[in-house]
């Protein structure tokens, strides 16, 4: 963990409050699981609107007066960034994400300049379990309070967090971390474990 967000994280902690353990996700797999199938569909529908659409617009127009050459542009782009995000999901996750459990929180942290910082605190008094699900890499994702019930969503809830209805963190998500039930033991022992 780099030494400008070791300073962040230790502003941002309470009186008496102390990290128990500090971790980020590690080496994800862009095809694991529930994702191999969405992201080879999103491929091959893209591609294939990528390649449709301007035909589709070209012989269109082509009878009618020119071509907008931006248009065209955009019509093959839209489809290519459909693909990509997956792939800068992943990064981020890989690169510029940090889980903490201390004595009276779970933390997760996304620093990106490029896009938004994402801090993300969920109070351990308001947390009734946590639960582990286990990666076909061996890593884990652990769920600390309530869990993503949608499983194509627990990359982008592992960025943005859980939220309930009013719009609050109402869980985190701690993805592709080495050893998850060890990692649970600094949890309070008062806290339901789900696995």
């Amino acid at each position: 963990m780099n030494e400008k967000y070791m300073e962040n994280l230790k502003k941002q902690l309470l009186d008496g409050e102390q990290i128990l353990w500090m971790g980020k996700p590690e080496k994800i797999n862009l095809v694991e699981g529930p994702y191999k199938s969405s992201f080879i569909g999103r491929i091959i529908v893209c591609s294939v609107i990528a390649c449709i659409l301007p035909f589709l617009y070209c012989s269109s127009v082509g009878e009618k007066g020119s071509i907008s050459i931006p248009v065209l542009i955009a019509l093959i782009i839209v489809p290519l960034i459909a693909i990509i995000i997956p792939v800068l999901e992943k990064n981020k996750l890989e690169t510029k994400c940090n889980c903490v459990i201390t004595n009276k929180r779970a933390i997760s942290f996304c620093d990106d300049p490029a896009f938004s910082s994402i801090l993300k605190v969920v109070d351990l008094k308001n947390v009734n379990s946590i639960d582990v699900e286990i990666l076909s890499t061996g890593k884990g994702i652990i769920y600390v309070g309530e869990k993503e019930t949608n499983s194509k969503r627990t990359r982008l809830s592992a960025i943005n967090g859980i939220q309930d209805k009013q719009g609050l963190t109402s869980g985190l998500v701690f993805y592709s971390i080495n050893d998850p039930y060890k990692v649970c033991d600094n949890f309070p022992k008062n806290i339901r474990r789900a696995f």
